[in-house]
């Protein structure tokens, strides 16, 4: 199993969402949230938990919150880590339910973008290799994937390699 890439974020349960931008498939990427406690009393953490479509795309690791009691002034943490399976946009909601009195329960929104990472596709044409700048797996046009003279069709097949 690979480790993940750990990312540097300021992220906590107030952010609205968090978007890992673009990851290889198959690569781990770790953002650590952290719940902190700025109430008089101890604050408990209920649990966290992951929904939506692509929820299984994301996973909830290094739980040092769910079940606890955080006292007043302190933190807990907990990694969700993306890991895409499949080249495309995936999104998910982290949920964070406690006994907070004002907002017993906290969401963000997942977002994250599968790419091919450092296997580049390419199309074949005319003698030349033209490489997909996006990472996508498909050929997206001269616009998104950039041309030389007239290359370039939709429906190009990507070739798959190292280079």
């Amino acid at each position: 199993s690979q480790s993940p890439r750990q990312r540097e974020s300021s992220v906590s349960p107030c952010s609205p969402s968090l978007d890992f931008g673009n990851t290889g498939v198959n690569e781990p990427s770790a953002a650590v949230i952290m719940i902190s406690n700025p109430l008089a009393t101890s604050l408990g953490v209920i649990g966290v938990s992951l929904a939506g479509e692509d929820f299984s795309q994301f996973l909830i690791e290094n739980d040092g919150c769910s079940g606890e009691a955080v006292a007043p002034s302190s933190s807990c943490t907990f990694e969700v880590v993306f890991s895409p399976a499949a080249v495309g946009l995936k999104r998910s909601t982290l949920s964070i339910a406690s006994n907070d009195p004002s907002v017993p329960l906290r969401q963000l929104f997942l977002t994250g973008t599968g790419t091919l990472g450092l296997v580049s596709p390419a199309v074949f044409r005319g003698g030349q290799w033209f490489l997909d700048r996006n990472g996508n797996g498909v050929w997206d046009g001269c616009g998104t994937d950039g041309c030389q003279g007239s290359f370039g069709k939709d429906d190009d097949t990507p070739l798959v390699g190292r280079w």
